[in-house]
């Protein structure tokens, strides 16, 4: 994962986790299982370099479709997925996710359906207005 789509990863975790609300994370290439974030420390490996395996669609979906599941027994209202990746990745096949891309330099793309955004490699307020 790029740098700007972490940073969007960790924004987006740690304004969840201030205003209270249970958050998960899984990766897109499935090897592990999600894991639950409780606290900012937990933000960390969103920063650690991990080895680039490729992505894995179908079991990140049921991965997230279990971290959904299990936030849905400590939340109020229906768990939310936020997948985050690159322009070539496919998206999740889960009904109700929300999907944030980056593309790559003097390559840019437009969103591929509803619920979707594509930001620039390197993002600034004025491209990131619209999400």
């Amino acid at each position: 994962m790029g740098s700007g789509l972490r940073l969007c990863a960790h924004l987006t975790a740690a304004a969840l986790l201030e205003a209270g609300r249970a958050v998960a994370l899984a990766r897109l290439d499935g090897r592990a299982a999600p894991a639950r974030l409780t606290s900012p420390a937990d933000l960390r490996p969103l920063w650690t370099p991990v080895p680039s395996e490729p992505a894995d669609p179908s079991r990140a979906a049921g991965l997230a479709r279990d971290a959904a599941r299990a936030l849905a027994a400590v939340e109020s209202g229906e768990p939310r997925a936020l997948l985050l990746t690159h322009v070539h990745e496919p998206r999740l096949p889960l009904p109700g996710s929300l999907t944030l891309r980056v593309h790559y330099p003097h390559h840019p793309v437009p969103p591929d359906g509803p619920d979707t955004w594509v930001l620039p490699p390197s993002p600034n307020r004025t491209s990131c207005a619209g999400c």
